[in-house]
C-alpha cells in the first residue's frame, strides 16, 4: 500500500467517523425532540449543585427548550443528507476514487468561512484545531485531484500544415 493510499484511507476513516457521529447525534435528538425536557434539565442541574441563575445554566436551559420544540422530521432529513455525504465520501476515498476527492475538497471548503467567522467571534483552540485539520484535508485532497488530472487528448488527430499527423513517425 502506497503512502498516498494510506493517507486517503485515514481520511476515509475520519469521514466515516463523522458520519457515525452525525447518525448518533441525530438519533439522540430524534429521541428527545418534541418532549418537555426542561424539567429533566432543571433536575440534572440541581443534582449537580449548579445555580440556575448562572449564565451557563441559562444557556443550557434555553438550548433544552429549543431542542424540545424541534420538528424531528427535519432533523432526520438533515442527518441523513449529511451522513450520506460523509459515508459516500469515505467509500470513495477508501476505493481511491477521484470523485470522492472532489467531494472532500468541496464539502470541506464549504465549512471554512463558517470556521473563520466562528474564530473571529470568539477564539477557541478547539475551533482552531478543527480548522487546521480541515485545511490540511482540503489541501491534501486538492493536491491529489491535481495529481490525477491529465491533459485532455483530442478525439480527432491533429494534422500539421503538411497534412501529416503530428507526433507520428
Amino acid at each position: 500500500m502506497t503512502p498516498s493510499t494510506k493517507s486517503l484511507r485515514a481520511i476515509a476513516g475520519f469521514e466515516a467517523f463523522k458520519g457515525v457521529l452525525a447518525v448518533l447525534a441525530g438519533g439522540g435528538l430524534l429521541l428527545v425532540a418534541g418532549r418537555n425536557l426542561q424539567g429533566g434539565m432543571e433536575l440534572l442541574l440541581a443534582r449537580c449543585h449548579i445555580n440556575l441563575a448562572w449564565q451557563g445554566a441559562k444557556t443550557l436551559m434555553a438550548a433544552t427548550e429549543a431542542v424540545g420544540r424541534w420538528n424531528g422530521g427535519w432533523v432526520a432529513v438533515g442527518v441523513c443528507a449529511y451522513a450520506s455525504l460523509r459515508f459516500s465520501e469515505a467509500y470513495g476515498l477508501w476505493r481511491n476514487r477521484v470523485w470522492a476527492e472532489w467531494i472532500g475538497v468541496i464539502s470541506g471548503a464549504i465549512y471554512l468561512p463558517l470556521e473563520i467567522w466562528d474564530l473571529s467571534q470568539r477564539f477557541r483552540l478547539f475551533t482552531l484545531a478543527i480548522m487546521v485539520i480541515n485545511v490540511g484535508i482540503i489541501a491534501y485532497l486538492g493536491f491529489a485531484v491535481a495529481r490525477q488530472r491529465r491533459p485532455a487528448t483530442p478525439l480527432i488527430p491533429v494534422r500539421g500544415e503538411t497534412g501529416q499527423d503530428i507526433g507520428r513517425d
